[in-house]
């Protein structure tokens, strides 16, 4: 298991989606990934609401993924990042 940050790219995140399928198949109910459009620092957060201005479903994700993003670096602890029923999503701590 992998707490922490590793860079992906497309092809590789494929080979991720399948070996979660193997393990799901296997019997393993619970295959957490959180996967962040970039280094959500300050700098790259501001860089990206910037870039992204008119795409509110981004800028509503990234908004909650930053908050997940930054427990994870205060806590060094996974979170769960859940999608609500209106589309928003929450980070439990």
């Amino acid at each position: 298991m992998t707490i922490g940050c590793i860079p992906i790219t497309n092809d590789y995140i494929k080979e991720l989606y399948l070996i979660c399928i193997e393990a799901r198949n296997s019997g393993q109910d619970n295959i957490p990934v959180t996967i962040f459009p970039a280094r959500l620092d300050r700098e790259r957060y501001d860089a990206l609401c910037i870039k992204y201005n008119d795409d509110k479903d981004k800028l509503s994700l990234w908004s909650d993924l930053k908050n997940g993003y930054d427990i994870f670096n205060r806590t060094k602890q996974l979170q769960t990042i859940v999608f609500l029923a209106d589309g928003r999503h929450t980070v439990t701590e």
